[in-house]
């Protein structure tokens, strides 16, 4: 009788380790290596080579030191600053040294317009 519960428990356990058995590999279908079989990305993906060539570059103001990211919005660049600074800055494209400083704290809403104040 022992012999058997065992047994049904370890075909119990057997299957239920089937059925939810995951298949590591890469799961990103833009990937090189992409296998459509594998249920968990390990890490392993591999994609093409690229090479970009700006089509413009300049050298943002001192008060941009720490920036995290920038983005191009309305002829604009927009970006932040690391460190405890609660501010987004809208740099002008014309003159970078000329830029718009607004204070984000999330409850304000702003009307953005062309004016600038550089500082």
């Amino acid at each position: 009788m022992i012999i058997r519960r065992l047994l049904i428990c370890i075909v119990f356990i057997w299957n239920v380790n089937i059925l939810n058995a995951q298949i590591i590999g890469c799961t990103d279908p833009l990937a090189i290596n992409f296998d459509s079989k594998a249920t968990q990305n390990d890490g392993s993906c591999v994609y093409n080579s690229t090479s970009l060539s700006p089509e413009n570059s300049f050298n943002l103001p001192a008060i941009a030191e720490e920036t995290s990211g920038l983005i191009y919005w309305n002829n604009l660049i927009w970006t932040h600053n690391d460190h405890d600074d609660k501010n987004l800055y809208a740099f002008d494209l014309n003159n970078i040294e000329n830029y718009q400083k607004l204070f984000a704290n999330g409850n304000d809403k702003y009307k953005l317009g062309r004016s600038f104040t550089g500082q």
